[in-house]
């Protein structure tokens, strides 16, 4: 259901439905920075978590940092970005479960990748 864009974005971009959950509140009032204290009463995270969170989404191009402690807004750092993000939030609110089961499968795409880089050479001493 979703496109392969969508999905590249996701596996690109996106690594827990709690990010699509800070992106979706704060995209609500891109002017307005939130500290990771108000995201995380809203979202129902840990604050700590959020504001990690929420600065890998600023190295993504998806947030913006304020200068005052760990505080973000909404900020696209390009049009594909923010068309992107676009569509990923219509898809999470209207059909929240594809989204989901794609994020899952770009987790476990990361996650084998990483445990074939510490596998042997094939040929027998395992």
């Amino acid at each position: 259901m979703l496109t392969p864009a969508l999905n590249q974005f996701i596996a690109t971009n996106i690594q827990s439905v709690e990010e699509v959950e800070i992106v979706s509140l704060l995209s609500r009032s891109p002017e307005t920075f939130w500290s990771s204290e108000a995201i995380a009463s809203q979202v129902g995270l840990n604050q700590d978590v959020v504001a990690a969170k929420a600065r890998e989404l600023v190295r993504r191009g998806i947030l913006a940092a304020g200068e005052s402690g760990p505080v973000f807004r909404y900020a696209p750092s390009s049009p594909a970005i923010r068309d992107s993000v676009t569509s990923l939030l219509s898809m999470y609110r209207d059909h929240r479960i594809s989204v989901i089961n794609a994020i899952y499968s770009a987790n476990l795409t990361r996650l084998r990748s990483f445990a074939d880089a510490f596998k042997l050479g094939g040929g027998g001493n395992q």
